[in-house]
């Protein structure tokens, strides 16, 4: 007999087998179904926050971009896969996923070489938030002799 969870992610679905029975003892066939949890909708709350926007374009200090999920209760998602996209002032990209910590943040330290505006974009389950823009500046250091 083939497996009746082999075509759903086994993760979230539960195979259930049930008997009834009369108060004179008489049983029905088993019957079987699978039930599948789906997961909670997220989505999030507000805007993307940025922190230390304007950071030197110097490979080393961050700009921290946050995304706070929520469920559709507004209840904090723990644990929830959020993927960060960037591209930098040089049309260069990258991605990274991240989880949400027990407040419901997702949160990723960005850091660039080039001067400009570099745009973040955050996509959780099926929602993603539009690209939110940061700036790196170039420092400039004049040396004087005297």
């Amino acid at each position: 007999m083939p497996d009746p969870l082999s075509d759903v992610n086994p993760s979230n679905a539960y195979l259930l087998s049930l008997v009834a029975e009369d108060m004179k003892g008489n049983r029905s066939p088993s019957q079987s179904v699978i039930l599948t949890v789906l997961p909670a909708e997220v989505d999030f709350n507000g805007e993307l926050q940025v922190i230390n926007d304007g950071a030197p374009a110097d490979q080393t200090t961050p700009v921290t971009v946050v995304a706070l999920l929520e469920d559709a209760d507004k209840n904090k998602v723990e644990d929830q896969q959020v993927k960060f996209s960037v591209r930098y002032a040089d049309n260069k990209t990258s991605s990274q996923t991240v989880r949400t910590d027990v407040q419901g943040k997702a949160t990723l330290a960005v850091t660039s070489a080039v001067a400009g505006v570099t745009s973040v974009t955050a996509t959780a389950g099926k929602k993603a938030k539009p690209q939110h823009y940061v700036l790196f500046l170039l420092r400039l250091f004049l040396h004087v002799p005297f």
